[in-house]
């Protein structure tokens, strides 16, 4: 009876163990708002924009990277959500399955953000702030921490 009560506690013990093994331990996991945005080429930045179309410092755009694998982001107007995987020291692979476009702003970064999230991309860690870049790595988004 003893020896079928140890391995018991030995079974549950090792469920509990393995149940954080696919959880995702990277500094990109967190809450980010989007700061600015670069063209790796010329090396200017811009800041987001607004409704209006008018860059603003205001935080507008966010996006947040969950350890399960899954990522929630918002626009002026809407949510979003998908999933990511990392692989390599900087490669990242972003997949939005719900995408609402309903009401955003024409002037504004929204479908900008949105457009150039998903898919393969490269990422890097600066100074605390997450580099995003797309297009080829032509460009980049900047994001803070929220």
């Amino acid at each position: 009876m003893i020896m079928r009560k140890l391995n018991l506690l030995l079974l549950v013990i090792v469920f509990a163990c393995n149940s954080d093994d696919n959880a995702i331990n990277s500094p990109i996991v967190g809450q980010w708002y989007l700061s600015q945005i670069k063209d790796n080429n010329t090396g200017n930045t811009r800041l987001p924009k607004d409704a209006n179309g008018i860059e603003s410092t205001e935080k507008l755009y966010f996006l947040t990277f969950n350890s399960d694998g899954s990522i929630q982001g918002k626009t002026l107007a809407n949510d979003f959500s998908g999933n990511f995987s990392l692989s390599g020291r900087s490669d990242i692979s972003i997949d939005l399955e719900l995408i609402s476009e309903v009401l955003e702003p024409e002037d504004s970064d929204s479908y900008y953000y949105v457009d150039n999230l998903e898919g393969n991309l490269k990422y890097e860690i600066i100074s605390g702030d997450l580099y995003l870049h797309y297009d080829n790595n032509s460009k980049c988004f900047i994001f803070k921490t929220n």
